[in-house]
């Protein structure tokens, strides 16, 4: 899990560094970064929840896990982690998806796309906060 939560804060970093330079983020860097995620929480689930069926991020992977967890654990702060995760997906797949038709295949930084993906990024390390508090 560790390997995979350096994983994680190395591929943050890069965004952040986009977001700073006023680069851009390309399609690339975007999947690594949802991937980068995916896997921790795969992981996470697995080792917290008991839960190993976790295909992907996208609501109807999450509508299945929510499906398969007893109400009781919906309560528990492993769930809240969980749901922490999702919330960031689902964040920076919109924003980045509404872009989608860059010429250059990417998305241009700079005022509210610099916000958003330094909004991201400190979610994400806040996240990789919380799982390694409950490991």
């Amino acid at each position: 899990m560790q390997e995979l939560l350096n994983n994680l804060a190395e591929v943050a970093a890069e965004l952040e560094k986009a977001a700073d330079d006023g680069g851009s983020v390309r399609y690339i860097a975007r999947s690594r970064f949802e991937r980068s995620l995916y896997l921790v929480l795969k992981e996470y689930c697995a080792t917290k929840l008991g839960y190993q069926e976790l295909g992907g991020l996208a609501d109807s992977h999450k509508c299945h896990l929510l499906a398969r967890l007893p109400r009781e654990m919906r309560r528990k702060e492993e769930f809240q982690v969980v749901m922490q995760a999702f919330e960031i997906y689902q964040e920076v797949h919109e924003y980045c998806t509404a872009h989608i038709y860059c010429p250059t295949g990417s998305v241009k930084l700079g005022g509210d796309a610099a916000r958003f993906l330094r909004r991201a990024v400190a979610k994400t390390r806040r996240f990789i906060e919380n799982v390694r508090e409950s490991a």
